[in-house]
């Protein structure tokens, strides 16, 4: 039985995640992040400092996380902050919005007993069609944010947050099976 390339191609990307997106003219040239613009949801967050390595060829997507304080009492909140870096010509998918057949990026926390997580503030997704219809993809230097509300359950002393952030990198061509990174911050809860 034979199958023509378009079947072929698509089939494929079914399995491997890829897609063959050709961004439209109005979005191909965006290339402000979404943690500059000033409108931004992030705005106030984008003055904590998230280390991030610099991507490259064989790492196109590097991640790092932050803490918008070190220290929280209990009856607090601290701003947990994630940042991607992701190196031109490389996407990711949003969390939200039409991603074709590419996988959307996702967050699962893991709080210690006593601290609860609120709403993720997202930063602003490109649009774009694609052959398999329109995706909404993040590039460059993105941020998110969590608000972190500290219970007065909470244990006093040294914490870990963690983050596993689950997501797919990929190319007008193609792309990276999906993947996930770990990541963690340090907070220190005060005694009341």
């Amino acid at each position: 039985m034979r199958y023509s390339l378009p079947f072929m191609l698509v089939l494929s990307c079914l399995f491997l995640g890829c897609t063959s997106d050709t961004p439209s003219a109005d979005t191909a040239d965006q290339t402000e992040s979404s943690a500059d613009s000033a409108d931004s949801p992030l705005t106030g967050v984008a003055e904590v400092d998230v280390l991030v390595d610099e991507p490259s060829g064989s790492n196109p997507v590097t991640w790092g996380i932050a803490l918008d304080q070190p220290t929280a009492t209990p009856g607090g909140t601290v701003q947990l902050v994630v940042r991607a870096k992701i190196a031109d010509p490389w996407h990711i998918y949003a969390v939200e919005g039409p991603v074709g057949v590419g996988r959307p990026t996702k967050f699962e926390l893991t709080l210690p007993t006593g601290v609860s997580a609120g709403e993720w503030t997202l930063p602003d997704a490109i649009v774009e069609s694609s052959s398999l219809g329109e995706i909404s993809s993040y590039h460059h230097d993105v941020l998110f944010s969590v608000p972190l509300e500290i219970g007065e359950a909470a244990a006093s002393g040294d914490q870990t947050i963690g983050c596993k952030v689950q997501f797919q990198a990929c190319t007008n061509e193609s792309c990276r099976p999906p993947t996930s990174t770990e990541l963690s911050a340090s907070l220190t809860v005060a005694a009341k």
